[in-house]
C-alpha cells in the first residue's frame, strides 16, 4: 500500500519474507521509474492597443527524485494578461537524515501590469506519519511594492494598493487514505492550515502624506485553507468525486492585491483564469468519472461556489 504512493518507484515482485530465529527480513524488488513532469502551452496574440505580439504561456516543470534523494521541485510560469506575470518554486526534501522530519520551501513572485509586484517566501518544516500524513509548520513573509506611482499622486482617495509587509506564522495538516493515489476509485483527502501575523503598510514617499491618516498602519491578519475530497465507487469503473476548496482572509484594511484570485482549472472551472477577486470564498466540484483504464479516466463535472470580497476599493462584485 505504501509502495503503491511512491511515484518513482515500481514493485518488479511481490516482496520476499525471510523468518529467522531472532528476526524477520523483508526484501523488496523494486526498480526506479520516471515520476518528472515538464508541460506547458505557449500562445501568441496581437495587443488590442499596440497591435505587437505577445507572448502568453502556461508552463509546468515538476522534479521527483532527479537528485536520487526522493525530493520534491516545483516550477510554474504563466503569464496569462498583458505585463502580468506569475513565478512560483517549492522544493521538499524528505526525511533528512532517515528522520521523519522534511523541509520545505517555497517562493512566488506575482508582477500585475505596471501597477505592483508581490513577493511571497515561505519557510516550513513538516513532521510526517507516512508520505502523505503530515503536521507541518511554517512562517512566510510577503511584500506588495508599487512600481508606478504616477496615477496616485494627486489622488484625495486611499489607492487601490499600497506598499504592504506581512510575517505569518501557521499549522497546516495534511491526511490523505486513497486506494491508488494517481487514479483512486475510493478514499479521502483533507488538507488544513491557518497563519496569523502583523502586516504592516509601508509609507510611499510619491504619494500624498494624508492618505495614511486615516489607515491603521499595523494590525492583525488571519488566513485560512482547506481542500477536502472523497472518492465513491458507484459501480466497477464508475466513480463520484466530490471536493471543497475554502479560503479565507481577515483583516480590517484589506486591499485588492491582498485578495485570493480565483477560477480557472485548479479552482472555478468555467471562469477565466485568477478572473475574480475574493477575501473569502468556498467552492464545491463535483465529478461524476468512468475510469477507462488504471490511469485514466473521463468525467462530468458540475461546480459552483459563493465568494466575498470585502477589499477597500474592490473590483467587481462584493459578493456573489
Amino acid at each position: 500500500s505504501k509502495l503503491s504512493e511512491v511515484p518513482f518507484l515500481t514493485e518488479v515482485q511481490p516482496a520476499q519474507i525471510r523468518f529467522q530465529p531472532e528476526k524477520t527480513k523483508i526484501t523488496l524488488a523494486l526498480n526506479a521509474k520516471r515520476a518528472s513532469v515538464f508541460d506547458g502551452i505557449i500562445g501568441f496574440l496581437p495587443d488590442k492597443q499596440t497591435g505587437e505580439i505577445l507572448i502568453t504561456g502556461d508552463v509546468s516543470l515538476h522534479l521527483e527524485n532527479a537528485l536520487k534523494n526522493g525530493e520534491v521541485i516545483n516550477v510554474n510560469w504563466r503569464k496569462l494578461k498583458t505585463n502580468t506575470q506569475d513565478l512560483y518554486a517549492e522544493a521538499i526534501a524528505p526525511f533528512v537524515l532517515n528522520s521523519p522530519i522534511s523541509p520545505d520551501g517555497a517562493l512566488k513572485i506575482y508582477r500585475r501590469d505596471t501597477l505592483f509586484t508581490d513577493v511571497f517566501t515561505q519557510l516550513g518544516v513538516r513532521y510526517v506519519f507516512s508520505r502523505a500524513n503530515y503536521v507541518r509548520l511554517f512562517v512566510d513573509r510577503q511584500t506588495t511594492s508599487l512600481i508606478s506611482t504616477k496615477q496616485y499622486e494627486n489622488t484625495f482617495v486611499i489607492p487601490q494598493y499600497l506598499d504592504r509587509s506581512i510575517v505569518s506564522y501557521g499549522l497546516g495538516f495534511n491526511f490523505r487514505k486513497l486506494d491508488y493515489l494517481l487514479n483512486p476509485a475510493k478514499g479521502t483527502e483533507f488538507f488544513i492550515e491557518a497563519a496569523a501575523g502583523n502586516k504592516v503598510i509601508l509609507r510611499n514617499q510619491a504619494l500624498p502624506e494624508f492618505i495614511y491618516d486615516s489607515l491603521n498602519l499595523t494590525s492583525l491578519q488571519v488566513k485560512s485553507r482547506i481542500n477536502a475530497a472523497y472518492y465513491l465507487t458507484l459501480l466497477p469503473r464508475l466513480i463520484f468525486h466530490q471536493r471543497f476548496i475554502g479560503a479565507a482572509l481577515v483583516n480590517d484594511q484589506l486591499f485588492n492585491n491582498e485578495a485570493y484570485r480565483i477560477g480557472g482549472l485548479k479552482t472555478l472551472r468555467g471562469f477565466n483564469e485568477e478572473s475574480i477577486n475574493a477575501s473569502t470564498y468556498a467552492i464545491g466540484r463535483s465529478e461524476l468519472r468512468y475510469q477507462i483504464e488504471r490511469n485514466g479516466y473521463v468525467f462530468l463535472l458540475f461546480d459552483q461556489a459563493r465568494y466575498e470580497n470585502s477589499s477597500l476599493n474592490k473590483f467587481g462584485a462584493k459578493r456573489d
